[in-house]
């Protein structure tokens, strides 16, 4: 897929945009941080694990991990300034990620020029541009938003079981980011509903595909949220084999229906009958 000039000068602006004043504290000094990235860098800070309880509910544990492995990749240690910056590098990298999933979305549903607008309107939206310069989970969210709404779209169009994992999967991510993402539900619901083209075995396999996904995403990015952290394998475990079970059902039933086509008897009427 080869990028016209405009789209690569309308994501470069976007970065450059974004780039500008990450810093806008003058050094991260924990006097000036905002209220809401001084409290996530404290509870970030005393994440010693990924089976760790952060004891503060009001975000998922997925942006606190988020912010200490970007710390550790930046090379710029796990301190209260550190884990600011880290914080910011990733809400940085999630808007632009964001940005690109929804050109490609556009782009495959209504065009190249369509698409190079979505861009062209998000560079100078004001909410973004703020959200990407904060160590906040706003925008580390909306990107999983985006790709959940993206893997729907693929699954609506005809992307079957791999959409449907995907699609789960990032419920499941961003779940562990904010509950907030508990309405995705709904378009994962009419997605699932579009690609089965009301057929009821397709249906459940895919719903089932979908959950197992989910749950298990969740479980692996926030799994303090389950008792002692353990993984809910007796649920995944049912979710997949209905899965598998179901995916017998429809291979079965495509292939009694072409045998069924093999062993239909010819036309009497395009037969040639003697004299």
């Amino acid at each position: 897929m080869m990028l016209r000039k405009r789209t690569w000068f309308l994501l470069l602006l976007a970065l450059s945009l974004r780039l500008l004043l990450q810093g806008w504290d003058s050094g991260y000094s924990s006097s000036s941080l905002h209220p809401d990235e001084r409290q996530v860098s404290f509870v970030a800070q005393k994440i010693d694990g990924w089976l760790s309880d952060p004891q503060f509910f009001a975000y998922g544990s997925l942006h606190f991990h988020g912010a200490r492995a970007a710390a550790k990749i930046l090379g710029i240690g796990d301190s209260l300034r550190g884990l600011t910056a880290s914080g910011r590098a990733v809400s940085l990298l999630a808007s632009m990620l964001a940005m690109v999933l929804g050109w490609l979305v556009a782009r495959k549903a209504w065009g190249q020029r369509t698409a190079d607008l979505f861009l062209l309107l998000m560079v100078w939206v004001p909410l973004d541009l703020q959200q990407s310069h904060f160590s906040t989970v706003e925008a580390h969210h909306s990107v999983w938003v985006v790709a959940a709404l993206a893997a729907c779209f693929w699954l609506a169009i005809g992307g079957r079981g791999p959409a449907a994992i995907a699609a789960g999967a990032a419920i499941g991510a961003s779940l562990a980011v904010k509950v907030a993402s508990l309405p995705l539900g709904l378009p994962l619901a009419l997605a699932i509903l579009l690609a089965s083209r009301f057929r009821v075995i397709t249906l459940l396999r895919l719903a089932a595909l979908a959950a197992g996904a989910l749950v298990a995403t969740f479980w692996l990015c926030q799994p303090w949220a389950f008792a002692e952290a353990r993984p809910p394998l007796l649920l995944i475990g049912a979710i997949a084999a209905s899965a598998i079970l179901l995916q017998f059902a429809v291979s079965r039933g495509r292939r009694t229906r072409r045998l069924r086509g093999l062993r239909r008897p010819p036309d009497r009427g395009s037969v040639c009958s003697g004299p």
